[in-house]
């Protein structure tokens, strides 16, 4: 069986298919993997950093250098960190981060093509401002730890795809019968949806679990468990 580290998209892809082996999918394994590689990239985003400053500056075009690697739609929707640097231009420590709406924020403007700038009161002294926006992970660069996280996340939206597909070769409406009962096919990957989900949550650390804690005061002195006129004499109620 193929394990990590995988070194191309092929190579997920191929993992995909042993832990998937059906190919009726309308998407192809390579697509799955382009897909599990997005999703992983918003659970588990990358980091770029660019140091901007020069004393005159106060508006800052994102999609021109030194934001190189800034995604449109992507970035600015995962949030942008500004963090002061001191006289040198060394980080502080503990780092001393911008208020996002106080000083500084994001302007988006439309002429001939859509742009996104990054605005300050007063320009950033060359001393400079350390920017850090996340991006998505080129497949070539995710964590060897990571790289089955990529691929439960495909699998989980191979077996959707999945679940769908069989679910059409069924209409009770109109008596159709294959030669196999899809029905069962489709509750089949349903249920393995949820099994690579919880993969992928596992792998990446992230919690799937819904359930929580609930705390309260309790009233003492009580003498009935569920006080109320309705149950005086000792009678919860009448039939």
């Amino acid at each position: 069986m193929a394990e990590p580290p995988f070194a191309n998209q092929a190579a997920y892809a191929a993992k995909l298919l042993e832990l998937v082996p059906d190919t009726k999918a309308t998407v192809s394994d390579s697509d799955l993997v382009a897909m599990g590689l997005d999703r992983y990239s918003e659970a588990f985003p990358s980091w770029e950093t660019a140091d901007i400053g020069d004393g005159t500056t106060f508006e800052w075009d994102l999609s021109a250098s030194p934001f190189g690697g800034f995604e449109l739609g992507f970035s600015d929707v995962m949030g942008i960190v500004v963090e002061e640097l001191d006289g040198s231009g060394a980080p502080y420590r503990p780092p001393v981060k911008l208020l996002e709406g106080r000083d500084h924020y994001l302007d988006r403007r439309t002429v001939t093509t859509a742009k996104l700038y990054l605005v300050f009161p007063s320009a950033p002294p060359s001393t400079k401002h350390r920017v850090r926006w996340r991006k998505r992970w080129p497949i070539a660069e995710v964590a060897l730890a990571h790289q089955l996280a990529v691929v439960y996340r495909a699998a989980a939206s191979k077996c959707s795809n999945l679940a769908t597909v069989y679910a059409d070769t069924v209409d009770p409406s109109a008596n159709v019968t294959d030669l196999f009962d899809g029905s069962e096919k489709v509750a089949t990957y349903k249920d393995l949806v949820g099994h690579w989900m919880r993969e992928f949550r596992r792998v990446l650390g992230i919690s799937g679990s819904a359930q929580g804690l609930a705390t309260g005061k309790a009233r003492t002195g009580q003498n009935r468990v569920f006080p109320g006129s309705h149950l005086r004499g000792g009678t919860i109620g009448r039939a």
